[in-house]
């Protein structure tokens, strides 16, 4: 191997996340979970909401996001990480998610006033909040 980090990029439609190294990273791809190494043959896969793991050498976890699916781009050593959503699990708690999925949904309630098709994003919003809830859930 010619370099022991891969980089992790996380690109939603309003930013990008700061830019990490890290050993390893974990996806979850849309065939199951999947580990993304260092000097990694190129692929691009379909995620699926879930944890996303920035993983050291002896795979301890660094940082985690729980995104809204997407895709991932890997190529050498980059991860490019595509999604509507990511949210920090070192700052998210069980209040603090269930108080953003109501104020999401009382502005996607007020936006379906005057755009009917807001409720199809609605329903996905419900369904990510509904996720990382179960996750959060699990993980006491």
């Amino acid at each position: 191997m010619t370099n022991q980090t891969v980089q992790l990029k996380i690109v939603l439609p309003q930013k990008m996340l700061p830019v990490q190294s890290c050993a390893k990273i974990v996806v979850p791809a849309s065939l199951g979970r999947m580990t993304i190494i260092p000097d990694r043959a190129p692929t691009t896969l379909l995620l699926n909401n879930g944890v996303v793991e920035v993983l050291t050498e002896d795979n301890s976890v660094k940082s985690s996001y729980f995104i809204k699916g997407g895709v991932a781009n890997i190529a050498a050593d980059e991860c490019v990480v595509m999604t509507e959503q990511a949210l920090s699990l070192k700052e998210a708690t069980l209040e603090k998610v269930q108080a953003l999925k109501e104020e999401h949904l009382a502005e996607l309630l007020d936006l379906s006033k005057s755009f009917p098709q807001a409720q199809d994003k609605k329903d996905s919003e419900t369904e990510f909040y509904d996720n990382l809830i179960k996750y959060l859930n699990n993980k006491k």
